[in-house]
């Protein structure tokens, strides 16, 4: 779990430990420190999970259909992640918003900033169209994050500037889970003060 604060710790930790696994916190940044401690964990992990740049601290805590559950019930899955139904339409042209396309198996075609898929005829139905918002929670099977250092970095990734899309470049597949939860991360300065009411509500509900 990437720079928890002390509401993120007290409402994920014991969420993960309720798993099984142990838990780390790192205070650097990227895949490369999960991969620092799947190659150093003296522990046979099998699943890491990694959220990018994520304040998960909702009341309701991650969901029980995350991410994690994906690979516990698909031995054939290596690399997870969640999507969330766009609740906003302005969310659909926002570029800080990443939207995801599924293939009928659940996986993700593409990951990307733009408004995917584009409705040609656009008006209504632009808006009535379930867009799905990509969740930065990743899960990974250890064999499959220590393969990451050998991909070379595709166009793709560069220029829409979303390292989810190494993999898919490099051939892998990303299984997708849709869950009703919601994510809030800080991408323009007009986040922070609905974080910070946010994080004023779980404080309060902590108290309670």
């Amino acid at each position: 779990v990437e720079n928890p604060s002390e509401h993120t710790d007290s409402a994920i930790k014991p969420l993960l430990l309720d798993l099984g696994p142990k838990v780390t916190y790192v205070g650097e940044n990227g895949l490369a420190l999960v991969m620092k401690i799947a190659t150093n964990l003296a522990l046979p992990v099998q699943i890491l999970a990694y959220a990018e740049g994520l304040l998960l601290a909702e009341k309701s805590g991650i969901p029980r259909e995350t991410a994690v559950e994906v690979l516990l019930n698909d031995a054939t899955v290596e690399v997870a992640t969640l999507a969330v139904p766009i609740a906003v339409a302005a969310d659909v042209m926002d570029p800080n918003v990443v939207k995801v396309v599924l293939d009928f198996q659940g996986n993700a075609l593409y990951f990307s900033r733009a408004p995917i898929p584009w409705v040609r005829s656009g008006g209504a139905g632009q808006q009535a169209f379930p867009h799905l918002k990509h969740i930065g929670l990743y899960v990974f099977r250890r064999s499959a994050l220590l393969e990451f250092p050998t991909f070379p970095q595709g166009q793709l990734e560069k220029l829409e500037q979303l390292e989810q899309l190494r993999w898919l470049e490099n051939g892998f597949t990303i299984r997708v889970a849709e869950t009703t939860y919601d994510s809030v991360s800080i991408d323009v300065a007009e986040d922070v003060p609905r974080v910070e009411k946010l994080l004023r509500e779980v404080a309060a509900g902590q108290a309670g």
